[in-house]
């Protein structure tokens, strides 16, 4: 028999890999290992497979490779098919996308339109593979990405990257260069966010699209070039940016937000992202129902990209503990992953028949460079007793990880409710008496039986069989664990007590004759577990399921609670809550107690808040931001309001039309006599834009609530607050209250209330103006000034030999570069630091001294090499006016301060 070459073998292996794993590929590394090649031959061989079109390239980091099947049907239908939501969500994307690519002679070119983070780059890969598997391309078809944003502040640059350059051609240009135009002949050209593309830049590209030519910076002679190009922005198609764009490319595509793709599509995701991790890291990765739980529900605003980031930063955690644990097997919890992610099981509660459709509580999935494996983990370790110690081991398990108590409570009551539902489930129809009793003692059956009899008549409910049997196993398994004077502990127990009171002293009953039938003490731990049982007979009431519930929060020490209190009985329903604050109660206490109550009570369909004043009016969307219930807040409660919300909300289940009505009734009845000034705002951000509007706080909130929807403003660190200038001697009472410990950068609204040094916007200006230029401008100018009168104190106060001017210039323009073009997060904290450093930076290169080493220079230029040379060449064209060299240490230290890398 012919021996194998290495060739052949990572032949083979891609063709086993890709038959298990459809749609995704695998990078140099666990190839290498998983035949025991050395990787140089690996990566060398896979390069000669890519250029002879027998592997397919997926950019990213790390490079992964996949097989390219032209002859097989997989191969026809194309990696399109194959990609989550290819039938559901990204059906028509699809269809459109295939019919750019094949519409003769030479495709069409087309524009990417989605949020960030949906996938558009992702997206565009596929279609350069399309091309490649239906012959528009060739095997070895380049495929490149430009964010334009990148260079947008300097356009002769920007061209220059685009279209080349002759040397000399413009300030600075030490070479000749090749454009990504002509690097793309023949293959497709994807310029990312298009939008910010100079007009002139526009022209030249327009002219490309027309005649196939472009001519670089400094030349005379056009050269050609048939390349596809895909346009992408995270701007909305009818802006007038666009509108030159979407009058010259026929086809638009909108890829949709990962929110309106269906559950399904986001847990097919989210095992392809863990799929990659475990081939990243080569290792098996074990999931447990509550990380998939978590990650199908929290509240995930940056789409596909922010989902993948937050995967990604979950294994690492677990893989650094791995390590130190030295386990070969790496086992992902909800507790692994940040904050935000963890709060997804608290919608799991009102989505919980839906979601267990998709995730097997019973089951942990394992995740390795084969594919997907089931690890069931029930029906033996039940029967066997062994639910105490499992629950023990997972509780010490949690410690040891550092999980607050809290947080432990909350998991184990996911634990228990998964053990009763498993149990339950699989007593029946697997169990008869006769094979029940090899397992259970007669006595605990006869028990059993007459507690089941007794209870559904107490409870007028109905038990199952597969009831019975489940509690036959469940008694046996602890009159065991408890004559071996082993523990019992329940850390459902108080939501039993609170939740089932009447189940809870059934149980107490039974547990009684349990402890003169067998002669033990029965803890009250246990007799909770016992109550359980006799929940999953009880069906939920329909009418309160389908109705929004009512909550009167109001200040004082039983305000709220007397109005509810007559609410209930004028109204006859128990779907009213009330939370008195108490005057002297801290807001952040009071806020997790108001939203405790929401969470424990809510069924589902959303929260009427009423509320009297102050920080209480601010909670409501606080709630539905962190809990993903909807809340809907309607202020100056009265006890007729109160009323009206109860009797609207037992025979509406629309929450937005029970909100509408009863706004509507306020206002018809009490317009006059409204008076809604905000007397305490919390406010969590340094900057601060107040709305303001003559017709009440009302059209102020709404004004917020449009403001926060607009990309420039979620991209600042600002709060904004609405307030009513009705009466203007507290409106300016409340301005000065917030000018005392924020900053207030803009007003805006119907009204100028003509405050000095506080910029005044028209709400008509942010109407007509989509990009929010004048808004931008003044956020813009705000950060300016706070960094220039850094540079202008330390002239003042340490050397007043420094050109103020231009040290100004190049620490603001690097922030902004920072910032716009290589799209880093940076608070005034860290920019004040950066410009710091610069201003020390500068003065010592302007006087010869040499940059000391930055220690993690290395890591970064690894990581974060790309950035780091067009921040150095950015600051160098800034620099080279003085004559002052930028080079890879001092970047090195400025991206360490955005970072906050440290050894």
């Amino acid at each position: 028999m012919k021996k194998l070459t290495n060739r052949d073998k990572v032949l083979r292996y891609l063709e086993k890999f890709n038959d298990r794993n459809v749609g995704i590929g695998i990078d140099t590394n666990s190839i290498a290992t998983d035949i025991e090649i050395d990787r140089a031959n690996v990566s060398k061989l896979l390069n000669q497979l890519y250029e002879e079109g027998l592997v397919i390239k997926i950019k990213g980091k790390p490079v992964l490779y996949t097989l390219n099947k032209n002859n097989t049907q997989e191969n026809k239908r194309g990696g399109f098919d194959n990609t989550i939501g290819a039938d559901k969500s990204l059906k028509k994307c699809i269809q459109q996308a295939k019919a750019s690519i094949l519409y003769p002679p030479r495709g069409l070119y087309s524009l990417l339109l989605g949020e960030t983070g949906v996938g558009k780059t992702l997206f565009a890969e596929l279609m350069h593979r399309f091309a490649i598997e239906n012959g528009i391309l060739q095997p070895n078809a380049p495929f490149i990405t430009f964010n334009c944003a990148d260079y947008a502040s300097l356009p002769q640059l920007l061209m220059a990257q685009l279209f080349g350059s002759k040397k000399g051609s413009y300030t600075g240009s030490d070479k000749d260069r090749v454009g990504l135009v002509e690097k793309a002949n023949n293959g497709v050209l994807l310029l990312d966010e298009v939008h910010r593309l100079p007009p002139e830049g526009q022209e030249m590209l327009f002219y490309l699209m027309d005649k196939g030519e472009f001519t670089p910076l400094g030349e005379d002679q056009t050269k050609k070039s048939n390349v596809l190009i895909i346009c992408a922005t995270t701007e909305e198609a009818d802006t007038s940016l666009l509108s030159t764009f979407t009058r010259r490319i026929p086809i638009s595509i909108t890829i949709p937000p990962l929110r309106e793709r269906t559950l399904e599509e986001r847990y097919g995701l989210i095992c392809e992202f863990i799929k990659v991790e475990s081939s990243r890291i080569g290792r098996e990765i074990v999931v447990s129902p509550n990380s998939l739980r978590s990650l199908l529900l929290y509240n995930c605003t940056g789409n596909v990209g922010q989902l993948k980031s937050d995967i990604q930063l979950g294994c690492a955690n677990v893989f650094l503990k791995s390590i130190s644990k030295k386990q070969k097997e790496i086992s992902l919890h909800s507790t692994d992953f940040a904050s935000h992610v963890k709060q997804g099981l608290i919608l799991y509660k009102n989505n919980k028949e839906y979601i267990d459709t998709i995730v097997d509580g019973n089951e942990r999935l394992s995740f390795s460079s084969d594919g997907i494996e089931k690890k069931y983990e029930g029906a033996q370790s039940l029967f066997e007793g062994l639910f105490y110690e499992n629950l023990e081991d997972r509780v010490q398990e949690l410690k040891q990880r550092g999980v607050e108590e809290e947080d432990i409570n909350v998991l184990m009551s996911f634990e228990i409710e998964s053990y009763f539902k498993e149990l339950i489930d699989k007593s029946q129809g697997n169990i008869n008496k006769e094979e029940l009793s090899k397992l259970v003692e007669k006595e605990t059956m006869d028990l059993v039986e007459e507690f089941i009899y007794f209870a559904g008549t107490k409870l007028n409910r109905v038990f199952p069989n597969k009831t019975f049997y489940g509690l036959c196993l469940h008694i046996t398994s602890s009159i065991e664990r408890l004559r071996a004077g082993k523990k019992i502990i329940n850390h459902n127990l108080k939501k039993v007590i609170e939740d089932y009171k009447d189940e809870y002293i059934l149980a107490l009953n039974f547990a009684t004759k349990i402890e003169k039938q067998f002669a033990i003490k029965l803890p009250v731990d246990e007799i909770g577990f016992i109550s359980m049982f006799l929940t999953l007979g009880k069906d939920p009431i329909i009418d309160e399921a389908k109705h929004p519930i009512v909550v009167v929060a109001m200040h004082g020490r039983n305000t709220a609670s007397s109005m509810v209190e007559v609410a209930q009985k004028l109204v006859g329903g128990y779907n009213i809550y009330a939370y008195d604050m108490h005057l002297d109660k801290n807001p952040q206490t009071a806020y997790e107690e108001l939203k405790e109550m929401v969470v424990k009570n809510h069924r589902g369909v959303g929260v009427l808040l009423l509320v009297d004043m102050g920080s209480l009016k601010m909670f409501g969307k606080l709630i539905e931001e962190q809990t993903g219930i909807k809340v809907k807040v309607i202020e100056m409660v009265s006890t007729i309001t109160a009323i009206e919300c109860a009797r609207k909300s037992l025979i509406e289940s629309d929450i937005n039309k029970i909100w509408e009505s009863v706004n509507e009734s306020i206002s018809n009845f009490f317009n006059s006599s409204l008076k809604k000034m905000t007397e305490v705002y919390v406010a969590q951000k340094e900057k601060i834009i107040i709305t303001v509007c003559t017709t009440g706080e009302g059209s102020a909130v709404a004004i917020k609530e449009m403001l926060e929807k607009k990309k420039y403003i979620q991209n600042e660190e600002v709060q904004i607050i609405p307030l009513n200038v009705n009466n203007l001697k507290e409106f300016y009472a409340s301005v000065n209250k917030l000018k005392e410990i924020k900053r207030i950068v803009a007003i805006v609204g119907t009204f100028n209330p003509d405050i000095y040094g506080i910029p005044y916007v028209p709400v008509s200006d942010i109407f007509e103006d989509k990009d929010g230029k004048s808004l931008k401008n003044i956020l813009e100018n705000d950060s300016i000034k706070a960094y220039g009168w850094i540079v202008e104190n330390y002239k003042k106060e340490l050397d007043s030999t420094i050109d103020a001017e231009f040290y100004k210039e190049i620490c603001i323009s690097t922030i902004e570069f920072l910032k716009k073009n290589l799209g880093f997060h940076i608070s005034e904290g860290v920019g004040t630091g950066i410009v710091l450093h610069m201003i020390c930076a500068i003065k010592r290169i302007s006087l010869g001294e040499k940059c000391p080493p930055c220690e993690v220079k290395d890591k970064i230029m690894s990581e974060y090499g790309e950035e780091a040379n067009k921040l150095k060449e950015y600051m160098n064209e800034l620099a080279g006016k003085k004559g002052i060299s930028i080079d890879d240490d001092e970047v090195s230290f400025i991206l360490r301060n955005v970072l906050q890398i440290y050894e």
